[in-house]
């Protein structure tokens, strides 16, 4: 079942004329499939008149859709006004132009704001590249300071490794060195030993020739001491 049709008189006011308003109402109403014409109001620059058919519901849809800001303009205030009779020879949807003269103006008007629209825009993004350009150098400076820091960490960890290096070579040093003392007090032991050991031979020996006469004179005196 198809939706009803109908056909609306509706008025915007606001900034409407000389800011490319009219073709804003035309390409959201052939988006819609809507029909009918938007012409400005000849005697109050603030106003811009509809006439519009289609599905109620898309009507409705299509008053919010150029509402507020639009480009260059902005559409205070969107309402309908009256409800005019369906007219099935309308096909299009179209912009009716005013004195020629005029229109003109308007399009000069609107040229000279896209243009200033433009210049802020450029300006905008001018400042952005100088604010990026700059970013940027802050961090070049900053990328350059921690390289720097970074080879300063690499000398420093360098010079670390050159000392335990240079340590390593004197623990090992001394270590040879102590292995040398080491073996010549062995060395020196072994020698005392063996200049010692034919003493202790003649010692041992002397010790026992002494014990054998004392055992011999204890003897003697016992056999004397039973005879008596």
């Amino acid at each position: 079942m198809s939706e009803p049709v109908a056909r609306w008189k509706c008025e915007v006011s606001g900034k409407v004329q000389g800011v490319g308003y009219r073709e804003v109402v035309r390409r959201s109403a052939v988006a819609r499939g809507l029909v009918g014409s938007v012409w400005n109001d000849t005697s109050d620059e603030s106003l811009v008149h509809i006439d519009v058919q289609g599905s109620s519901r898309v009507l409705d849809e299509f008053l919010g859709a150029i509402a507020g800001e639009q480009g260059l303009g902005r559409a205070e205030s969107v309402r309908r006004t009256g409800d005019l009779p369906v007219d099935p020879s309308l096909t299009r949807f179209k912009v009716i132009r005013g004195d020629p003269a005029l229109e003109t103006v308007d399009r000069a008007e609107q040229s000279t704001q896209l243009l200033t629209a433009l210049l802020g825009e450029t300006r905008g993004i001018a400042k952005e590249t100088h604010e990026v350009v700059n970013e940027t150098r802050g961090i070049s400076k900053e990328t350059h300071e921690i390289a720097s820091a970074t080879r300063g960490i690499a000398e420093e960890t360098r010079g670390i490794a050159a000392v335990g290096r240079e340590t390593l070579r004197e623990v090992k040093a001394s270590n040879v060195r102590l292995d040398r003392i080491a073996e010549a007090m062995r060395a020196d032991v072994q020698g005392s030993l063996q200049v010692l050991t034919p003493d202790v031979e003649a010692l041992k020996a002397q010790v026992a020739a002494l014990q054998q006469e004392l055992h011999h004179q204890g003897a003697v005196g016992r056999t004397a001491r039973s005879t008596g």
